[in-house]
């Protein structure tokens, strides 16, 4: 005689669906019958720590690159951006010798990864996170005169790998649907920043340059 009935259902992703699927479940099943739904995520600090365990002598411009273009995807998509898998699909594409190829690369892998965010979308970001990483430190945000680089700029202060991504952001407002694009990217904006820099002025966060953003050319806002 069988006592009972263990059913896992495994994925490597989760979004709505899964969560209205155990909300059906739960509401056809008979109290007897126990439905739970857990999830985990990768950090990036993680995913940084597992690849340097194999490269024990990497140099630290990959690792920093790593660090920082993932952060970026986690925090612009969401975690289905971040994985073991790419890493060195990523780091191959970034050590490439032109800066033009280097370019192609990581947009052509972006766009192989996340295809609905479109062409030029993907060259935007990659475009604005080579930028920014040429850099020795980030500039002061005021001196931000694009869009795109902005939102890198934002996504690099989350040093903790903790706060919400822009996609979660606006999963956890219910009526985030009736706002314009512009503002999502908005208010998620003013989030991170008072999240990371509570003390800092937010005149000087450049949140007008939001208003340049083609829309037209992704759906990552919508």
């Amino acid at each position: 005689r069988m006592n009972g009935l263990l059913v896992v259902y495994a994925a490597n992703r989760s979004d709505n669906a899964d969560e209205e699927m155990m909300r059906s479940i739960k509401s056809v099943a008979g109290p007897e019958v126990v439905a739970e739904h857990l999830s985990c995520r990768l950090h990036v600090p993680r995913l940084i720590d597992v690849w340097q365990e194999k490269r024990p002598t990497a140099d630290t411009g990959k690792t920093k690159f790593l660090n920082w273009w993932h952060r970026t995807l986690r925090a612009l998509f969401s975690d289905q951006a971040v994985s073991h898998r790419n890493v060195d699909k990523f780091l191959k594409a970034f050590s490439m010798d032109s800066i033009s190829a280097k370019k192609k690369g990581l947009s052509d892998l972006l766009l192989q990864k996340l295809p609905h965010i479109g062409a030029p979308f993907a060259e935007s970001v990659v475009d604005s996170f080579l930028e920014l990483f040429s850099r020795d430190h980030l500039p002061p945000v005021s001196d931000i005169q694009n869009p795109t680089t902005l939102l890198i700029y934002l996504s690099l202060l989350d040093t903790d790998d903790n706060l919400k991504s822009f996609p979660e952001f606006c999963a956890s407002i219910k009526i985030a649907h009736e706002f314009h694009p512009i503002v999502r990217l908005a208010l998620w904006s003013l989030f991170v920043y008072t999240s990371n820099k509570p003390d800092e002025d937010l005149r000087r966060l450049p949140l007008h340059l939001l208003l340049t953003c083609d829309l037209k050319s992704s759906e990552t806002t919508r």
